[in-house]
This record gives C-alpha cells, sequence and structure tokens, in this order.
C-alpha cells in the first residue's frame, strides 16, 4: 500500500490503512481489514476526515462482539463512523470509503463514494464497488462528477456491502479516484502481472504521468493458500513484518520506481493484540 500526495495538490486528503491480526482465533472470526479514504477536497476538513474514518473504522470493527457476523459488524461500524464524523464535525468534513474484510476464503467489501475497489481473476480485472456519483456539466461546459454519497455528508448513511469468496491466485485492488481518473481497466490489468509492490508503485507512477491533478492511494491485496494453524500465521507475519507493507515513495520525484527516503505521509500500520 501506499499514497502520494500528485503533482498539484498542497496536501494528502487521502488515508490508507490495516490491520492484520496476530492472534489465530481473530484472524479466522473477524478477518484482516483493509480501509481507504478520500477526503471531500471541497470540504475544509477533509483530510481531518479521511484519517478519522480510517482510524476509527479500524478500532470498532475488532471491537464488535463475535457472535455478531463480520458482515453485519463492518457495517454497523461504517454507519457509526459516519454518525460520529457528521456530528462531531458539524458538516465541515466528509470522505470516501472502501472498506475490505478478507476472512479465510471469504472477502467482505463495503463502500460509500466513489473509490473503488477492482477484483483480479488471473486473467481480467473488473471494477467490483460502484461509484456513488451523479455527472452534470458546470459553468466551463465542462463535464463533472458529484458525490451522492460520501462519509460525515448526512446523519445517516446507505452503505453498499457484498461478500464473496476468493481463491488463491485472485487479487483485490483498492484505489482512490486520483488513480482511476487516468487509469482504466485494460491499463490496471496491464500492470496486474507483477508483484503487488510493483503493481502500487506504477499505479502512482503512471497516475502522476497522465497529470497527477489529485491524490493518489493503492493497497494491492495478493491471495495465497489459508493459513492453517497459529504457527503458520506467526512466520507469515514475521516475513510481512521483514518485507514491509507500506511503500515508500518520493512526492517530489513523480517518475521513482524505487523506495526511496522521501516524505511518508503518515504510517498506517498496526497489529492486533489480543491482550489488549
Amino acid at each position: 500500500m501506499s499514497t502520494h500526495t500528485g503533482l498539484h495538490r498542497p496536501h494528502n486528503e487521502d488515508a490508507i490503512g490495516y490491520l492484520y491480526p496476530d492472534d489465530y482465533d481473530t484472524l479466522c472470526e473477524r478477518g484482516a481489514l483493509f480501509v481507504l479514504a478520500d477526503g471531500v477536497g471541497s470540504l475544509p476538513d477533509g483530510e481531518k476526515a479521511s484519517h478519522y474514518a480510517v482510524d476509527r473504522l479500524i478500532e470498532l470493527y475488532y471491537q464488535m462482539p463475535l457472535d455478531m457476523p463480520s458482515k453485519e459488524a463492518l457495517e454497523r461500524c461504517i454507519e457509526q463512523v459516519n454518525a460520529e464524523v457528521f456530528r462531531n464535525f458539524a458538516k465541515h468534513m466528509a470522505t470516501t470509503i472502501v472498506a475490505v474484510v478478507v476472512q479465510q476464503a471469504t472477502v467482505i467489501t463495503a463502500s460509500v463514494g466513489d473509490s473503488r475497489m477492482y477484483w483480479f481473476t488471473g486473467d481480467d480485472i473488473t471494477q467490483y464497488t460502484q461509484d456513488h456519483t451523479m455527472s452534470y456539466v458546470n459553468e466551463k461546459n465542462q463535464k463533472r462528477n458529484k458525490l451522492t454519497r460520501a462519509i460525515g455528508h448526512r446523519e445517516e448513511v446507505r452503505v453498499d456491502i457484498h461478500t464473496d469468496l476468493i481463491t488463491r491466485g485472485q487479487g483485490l485492488l483498492i484505489v482512490s479516484d486520483g488513480a482511476t481518473a487516468y487509469l482504466n481497466e485494460d491499463d490496471l490489468l496491464t500492470v496486474m502481472r507483477e508483484s503487488p509492490r510493483e503493481i502500487v508503485r506504477d499505479i502512482i507512477h503512471y497516475s502522476n504521468l497522465g497529470g497527477g491533478h489529485d491524490n493518489i492511494s493503492a493497497i494491492m491485496i495478493s491471495v495465497d493458500d489459508l493459513l492453517p494453524d497459529a504457527a503458520t500465521l506467526k512466520h507469515h507475519l514475521k516475513a510481512l513484518e521483514i518485507s514491509g507493507v507500506n511503500i515508500i515513495i518520493d512526492n517530489q520525484d513523480a517518475n521513482t520506481t524505487q523506495p526511496s527516503s522521501g516524505h511518508w505521509l503518515r504510517r498506517w500500520m498496526s497489529f492486533f493484540n489480543s491482550n489488549t
């Protein structure tokens, strides 16, 4: 996963995060949660909205009672985050959100707004989420899209939420509209032949080459075999810790393809501790 300011925005209103439980029972019962949020740029506190939504959703989801199905838990948590943003920030902030839970062989996807999740089957890639937008023509006779749903925009929100099975070799790509403004499904399919790390780098690279007029964020989830026991999970998490998950990309260099010591907006990584 990585996020980039782009070439024209003064700051980054995107936020990305995940929580991969290190407790095997929690991983089986609740899965790993990945979240991307894109603050609404026309509002004064869009950056705060996206950061709050990512942090708060991850916090709430793993506090939900285990007798509640994960799909219902995720939907309720997003509804609560929406209510808190609306109530606490007096309509001065709003954000899109895409949240994906990978729980054993099941994927639960929830979305509000126009950030997207794509499903990669190994041979094809298709947009899985629906954009909550409407088209209009502005005073300059330019076609624009306006959000019809966002977190914090209204006191209540309708969440699109779906459950499907996933198999080894498939993948899930979550991106903000800073990428989809420049890359269509054919473009994305071209880069999907690479490693997850290279996919994320290339999405940011080509979005900036296309113009980079918005913040760009991407999360690539590559699905392998089921983890059969706690020992295998521990080994897997150690490998993730060594290789790293977040990708650091220099915001000053749109052509960078290698990790650098450049700006990293915020590190959104935490591991669930069953004792807390």
